[in-house]
């Protein structure tokens, strides 16, 4: 079976135009990009070909984290470490632009989705979108919420992510329903 997925230029190309288009404000970081990226894979369906496990602060790829270092290693983005947060924040590096143009084939082809998606993270925490990530998680395998049980759902991830309350996990199921993701789940 031939499975469509973007090849390094195309994931490169991805990662600098997130930096550009997330990293102007100060909550776009490794932590993020791991959210955003896997969003834009499961709900938006843009093969990027990373693998996803379940890990610490929600969805992570340790090949996403190798294709981050890669891409700052070639100025495609700045990640500069912020010790008082402990977190990375990621911005255009000053090859950006033509690391872009390299993978220009690949974000054309999905631009729509890449914009719906990076229009829906857009100020976002990464907070919360390790919690939306979460639910994506959990809905794409154990099938929590297929049923119209939402209920199991939410409870689920709270026990996945004790720190979210019921309330804020049916906040977020409700923004993932409002960009029509889960909508065919049931209320």
């Amino acid at each position: 079976m031939n499975i469509k997925r973007a090849n390094d230029w195309g994931r490169y190309a991805l990662m600098t135009h997130l930096a550009m288009r997330l990293g102007a404000g100060n909550n776009f970081g490794k932590k993020a990009a791991q959210k955003v990226v896997y969003l834009l894979q499961e709900v938006a369906g843009v093969p990027t070909g990373f693998r996803f496990t379940f890990y610490t602060y929600g969805v992570f790829s340790s090949e996403l984290a190798g294709a981050l270092d890669a891409v700052e290693s070639m100025g495609g983005i700045d990640a500069e470490y912020d010790p008082a947060e402990n977190a990375y924040r990621l911005r255009a590096g000053p090859k950006a632009a033509t690391i872009e143009g390299r993978g220009m084939v690949f974000l054309s082809e999905y631009r729509d989705a890449i914009e719906n998606i990076v229009s829906f993270a857009e100020g976002k925490t990464a907070r919360t979108l390790e919690l939306i990530s979460t639910i994506v998680f959990v809905e794409k395998t154990e099938g929590l919420g297929r049923d119209g049980e939402e209920s199991r759902l939410v409870d689920r991830v709270v026990e996945l992510k004790p720190r979210f309350d019921v309330s804020m996990v049916k906040q977020r199921i409700g923004e993932l329903r409002a960009i029509g993701y889960l909508s065919k789940f049931g209320a």
